[in-house]
Protein backbone atom coordinates (compact mmCIF):
# COMPACT_ATOMS: atom_id res chain seq x y z
CA UNK A 1 0.00 0.00 0.00
CA UNK A 2 1.26 3.67 -0.90
CA UNK A 3 1.27 5.90 2.15
CA UNK A 4 0.39 9.29 1.08
CA UNK A 5 -0.11 12.54 3.79
CA UNK A 6 -1.56 15.51 2.09
CA UNK A 7 -1.62 19.25 3.73
CA UNK A 8 -1.33 22.77 3.35
CA UNK A 9 2.05 22.37 4.50
CA UNK A 10 3.13 24.36 7.51
CA UNK A 11 1.33 21.36 9.61
CA UNK A 12 4.29 20.10 10.97
CA UNK A 13 5.31 17.63 8.43
CA UNK A 14 9.45 18.02 8.71
CA UNK A 15 9.07 16.83 12.21
CA UNK A 16 6.63 13.87 11.27
CA UNK A 17 8.55 12.76 8.49
CA UNK A 18 11.40 12.32 10.91
CA UNK A 19 10.24 10.36 13.27
CA UNK A 20 8.25 8.08 11.52
CA UNK A 21 11.08 7.39 9.41
CA UNK A 22 13.32 6.88 12.88
CA UNK A 23 10.44 4.76 14.14
CA UNK A 24 8.58 3.40 10.94
CA UNK A 25 11.62 3.18 8.01
CA UNK A 26 9.55 0.35 6.24
CA UNK A 27 6.83 2.83 5.32
CA UNK A 28 9.74 4.91 3.07
CA UNK A 29 7.93 8.65 3.55
CA UNK A 30 9.58 10.74 1.16
CA UNK A 31 9.96 14.42 2.50
CA UNK A 32 10.42 17.69 0.31
CA UNK A 33 13.09 16.16 -2.76
CA UNK A 34 14.59 17.42 -6.01
CA UNK A 35 11.29 18.60 -8.09
CA UNK A 36 8.77 19.23 -5.58
CA UNK A 37 8.98 22.76 -6.57
CA UNK A 38 8.27 22.07 -10.03
CA UNK A 39 5.55 19.56 -9.26
CA UNK A 40 3.75 22.00 -7.03
CA UNK A 41 3.33 24.58 -9.46
CA UNK A 42 1.96 22.43 -12.30
CA UNK A 43 0.04 20.63 -9.79
CA UNK A 44 -2.18 24.24 -9.14
CA UNK A 45 -2.23 25.00 -12.52
CA UNK A 46 -6.46 25.00 -12.82
CA UNK A 47 -6.49 22.13 -15.71
CA UNK A 48 -7.86 18.55 -15.05
CA UNK A 49 -7.69 16.93 -18.45
CA UNK A 50 -5.75 13.74 -19.79
CA UNK A 51 -2.55 15.73 -21.03
CA UNK A 52 -2.06 17.25 -17.99
CA UNK A 53 -2.40 14.88 -15.61
CA UNK A 54 -0.18 12.69 -17.82
CA UNK A 55 2.27 15.27 -17.71
CA UNK A 56 2.01 15.40 -13.62
CA UNK A 57 2.46 11.57 -14.65
CA UNK A 58 5.88 12.27 -16.37
CA UNK A 59 7.05 14.68 -13.68
CA UNK A 60 7.38 11.91 -11.10
CA UNK A 61 8.96 9.23 -12.91
CA UNK A 62 11.33 12.47 -14.15
CA UNK A 63 12.32 12.92 -11.12
CA UNK A 64 12.49 9.36 -9.69
CA UNK A 65 9.60 9.88 -7.36
CA UNK A 66 7.81 6.61 -9.01
CA UNK A 67 4.60 5.99 -10.30
CA UNK A 68 2.59 5.64 -8.72
CA UNK A 69 4.20 7.99 -6.42
CA UNK A 70 6.03 6.67 -3.54
CA UNK A 71 4.68 6.56 -0.39
CA UNK A 72 5.34 10.34 0.68
CA UNK A 73 4.52 13.52 3.28
CA UNK A 74 5.58 16.07 0.88
CA UNK A 75 3.19 18.76 1.21
CA UNK A 76 4.79 20.26 -2.35
CA UNK A 77 3.07 16.99 -3.43
CA UNK A 78 -0.21 17.15 -2.08
CA UNK A 79 -1.99 18.78 -4.96
CA UNK A 80 -0.60 16.58 -7.47
CA UNK A 81 -1.50 13.16 -5.53
CA UNK A 82 -5.46 14.82 -4.89
CA UNK A 83 -5.42 15.11 -8.49
CA UNK A 84 -4.00 11.82 -9.67
CA UNK A 85 -6.60 10.06 -7.08
CA UNK A 86 -9.50 12.09 -7.69
CA UNK A 87 -9.51 11.54 -11.17
CA UNK A 88 -8.44 7.97 -11.09
CA UNK A 89 -4.37 7.78 -12.05
CA UNK A 90 -4.17 6.38 -8.79
CA UNK A 91 -5.78 3.05 -7.44
CA UNK A 92 -7.37 3.98 -4.37
CA UNK A 93 -7.64 0.95 -2.96
CA UNK A 94 -3.77 0.65 -3.40
CA UNK A 95 -3.42 3.86 -1.12
CA UNK A 96 -4.12 5.37 2.42
CA UNK A 97 -4.37 8.53 2.66
CA UNK A 98 -3.56 10.53 5.65
CA UNK A 99 -4.92 14.63 5.83
CA UNK A 100 -2.85 16.43 7.84
CA UNK A 101 -4.56 19.57 9.12
CA UNK A 102 -4.05 22.43 11.49
CA UNK A 103 -6.21 25.24 12.48
CA UNK A 104 -6.80 28.27 9.91
CA UNK A 105 -5.56 30.47 12.73
CA UNK A 106 -2.45 28.61 13.73
CA UNK A 107 -1.47 28.28 10.01
CA UNK A 108 -2.18 31.46 8.29
CA UNK A 109 0.42 32.90 11.46
CA UNK A 110 2.81 30.59 10.90
CA UNK A 111 2.15 31.18 6.75
CA UNK A 112 2.38 35.08 6.94
CA UNK A 113 5.74 34.44 9.47
CA UNK A 114 7.71 31.85 7.53
CA UNK A 115 7.29 33.42 3.84
CA UNK A 116 9.22 36.78 5.60
CA UNK A 117 11.84 34.93 6.81
CA UNK A 118 14.15 34.86 3.73
CA UNK A 119 14.11 36.33 0.06
CA UNK A 120 13.81 32.92 -1.51
CA UNK A 121 10.41 32.09 0.16
CA UNK A 122 9.16 35.95 -0.34
CA UNK A 123 9.97 35.50 -4.22
CA UNK A 124 8.13 32.33 -4.40
CA UNK A 125 5.11 33.29 -2.52
CA UNK A 126 4.22 36.71 -4.28
CA UNK A 127 5.89 36.51 -7.61
CA UNK A 128 5.95 32.60 -8.91
CA UNK A 129 2.98 32.12 -10.32
CA UNK A 130 0.84 29.68 -9.32
CA UNK A 131 3.28 28.47 -6.08
CA UNK A 132 -0.49 28.09 -4.52
CA UNK A 133 -3.68 27.79 -6.08
CA UNK A 134 -5.51 30.78 -7.54
CA UNK A 135 -8.51 31.99 -6.11
CA UNK A 136 -9.49 33.90 -9.53
CA UNK A 137 -9.51 30.46 -11.46
CA UNK A 138 -11.66 28.71 -8.93
CA UNK A 139 -15.11 30.57 -9.12
CA UNK A 140 -13.67 33.45 -6.81
CA UNK A 141 -14.91 36.88 -8.44
CA UNK A 142 -12.05 38.79 -10.21
CA UNK A 143 -12.63 42.17 -8.74
CA UNK A 144 -12.78 40.28 -5.57
CA UNK A 145 -9.56 38.55 -5.99
CA UNK A 146 -7.25 41.87 -6.60
CA UNK A 147 -8.36 43.38 -3.90
CA UNK A 148 -7.28 40.06 -1.54
CA UNK A 149 -4.41 40.85 0.79
CA UNK A 150 -1.79 37.79 0.86
CA UNK A 151 -3.52 37.40 4.70
CA UNK A 152 -6.93 36.76 2.85
CA UNK A 153 -5.38 34.45 0.06
CA UNK A 154 -3.95 32.19 3.06
CA UNK A 155 -7.52 31.99 4.19
CA UNK A 156 -8.95 31.34 0.99
CA UNK A 157 -5.85 28.70 1.00
CA UNK A 158 -6.39 26.28 3.63
CA UNK A 159 -10.21 26.46 2.58
CA UNK A 160 -9.63 25.36 -0.63
CA UNK A 161 -6.31 22.74 -0.42
CA UNK A 162 -8.59 21.22 2.62
CA UNK A 163 -12.14 21.44 0.86
CA UNK A 164 -10.03 19.61 -1.91
CA UNK A 165 -8.31 16.52 0.18
CA UNK A 166 -11.51 16.17 2.54
CA UNK A 167 -13.45 15.38 -0.74
CA UNK A 168 -11.30 11.88 -0.67
CA UNK A 169 -12.53 11.01 2.58
CA UNK A 170 -14.73 8.33 1.58
CA UNK A 171 -12.30 5.64 1.18
CA UNK A 172 -8.72 4.69 2.95
CA UNK A 173 -8.80 8.12 4.40
CA UNK A 174 -8.07 9.63 8.20
CA UNK A 175 -8.08 12.70 9.10
CA UNK A 176 -5.10 14.47 11.50
CA UNK A 177 -5.68 17.29 12.98
CA UNK A 178 -1.83 18.55 13.92
CA UNK A 179 -3.00 19.99 17.44
CA UNK A 180 -3.90 16.25 18.24
CA UNK A 181 -0.87 15.04 17.40
CA UNK A 182 1.40 17.59 19.27
CA UNK A 183 -1.01 18.35 22.51
CA UNK A 184 0.35 16.32 25.16
CA UNK A 185 -2.82 14.87 26.51
CA UNK A 186 -3.92 13.35 23.65
CA UNK A 187 -0.25 13.08 21.92
CA UNK A 188 0.07 8.90 23.04
CA UNK A 189 -3.60 7.89 21.36
CA UNK A 190 -3.26 10.02 18.12
CA UNK A 191 -0.20 8.10 17.37
CA UNK A 192 -1.45 4.60 18.19
CA UNK A 193 -4.34 5.79 15.92
CA UNK A 194 -1.91 6.73 13.26
CA UNK A 195 -0.05 3.33 13.37
CA UNK A 196 -3.13 1.57 13.54
CA UNK A 197 -4.40 3.19 10.28
CA UNK A 198 -1.16 2.36 8.67
CA UNK A 199 -1.22 -1.46 9.75
CA UNK A 200 1.78 -0.76 11.92
CA UNK A 201 2.11 -1.49 15.49
CA UNK A 202 4.26 1.36 17.40
CA UNK A 203 5.10 2.07 21.25
CA UNK A 204 5.46 5.24 22.50
CA UNK A 205 8.86 5.31 21.13
CA UNK A 206 7.81 9.02 19.09
CA UNK A 207 8.44 11.57 21.42
CA UNK A 208 7.09 15.38 19.77
CA UNK A 209 8.88 16.97 22.95
CA UNK A 210 11.13 19.30 20.51
CA UNK A 211 8.76 19.52 17.75
CA UNK A 212 8.77 23.07 17.66
CA UNK A 213 12.39 23.35 16.56
CA UNK A 214 12.02 21.92 13.15
CA UNK A 215 10.75 24.28 10.39
CA UNK A 216 10.20 27.07 12.24
CA UNK A 217 8.97 30.16 11.82
CA UNK A 218 9.81 33.47 13.33
CA UNK A 219 6.32 34.63 15.59
CA UNK A 220 7.84 38.23 15.80
CA UNK A 221 6.28 39.54 12.23
CA UNK A 222 2.90 38.67 12.42
CA UNK A 223 0.99 38.42 15.24
CA UNK A 224 -0.93 34.85 16.75
CA UNK A 225 -4.34 34.26 16.68
CA UNK A 226 -5.01 35.52 19.62
CA UNK A 227 -3.93 38.51 18.57
CA UNK A 228 -5.41 39.43 15.72
CA UNK A 229 -8.19 41.70 14.90
CA UNK A 230 -11.82 41.72 14.29
CA UNK A 231 -11.67 42.23 11.15
CA UNK A 232 -9.17 39.59 10.75
CA UNK A 233 -10.68 36.98 12.23
CA UNK A 234 -14.08 37.33 10.41
CA UNK A 235 -12.10 37.17 7.32
CA UNK A 236 -11.37 33.73 8.09
CA UNK A 237 -14.33 32.81 9.45
CA UNK A 238 -15.90 34.11 6.08
CA UNK A 239 -13.72 31.87 4.36
CA UNK A 240 -13.40 28.59 6.43
CA UNK A 241 -16.10 28.28 8.72
CA UNK A 242 -17.97 25.13 7.21
CA UNK A 243 -14.95 23.06 7.02
CA UNK A 244 -13.73 24.63 10.80
CA UNK A 245 -17.22 23.09 11.90
CA UNK A 246 -16.48 19.93 10.41
CA UNK A 247 -12.95 19.64 11.36
CA UNK A 248 -13.84 20.56 14.81
CA UNK A 249 -12.42 24.39 15.07
CA UNK A 250 -14.81 25.95 16.21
Amino acid sequence: MYIYVVSTGRTGTSFLSEQLNTHLPQLKLTHQQQGSRIINIVANLPLTNSVYLSFIAFLFKLFGRGYPPHSTIDPLLSMAIYKLIKYGRIDRDNCLIVHLVRSPGTFVTSFMNWKRQSFKRTILHHLVPFWNPVPVFHAYPFLSWMRMSKFEKFCWVWNYKNNCYFELSNHNYMLLRMEDLFKLETTKQTVKELASFLGQELDDAISLEDSNQTNKSNPKKFPPFQEWTDQQKQIMYDHCKKLMKIMKYE
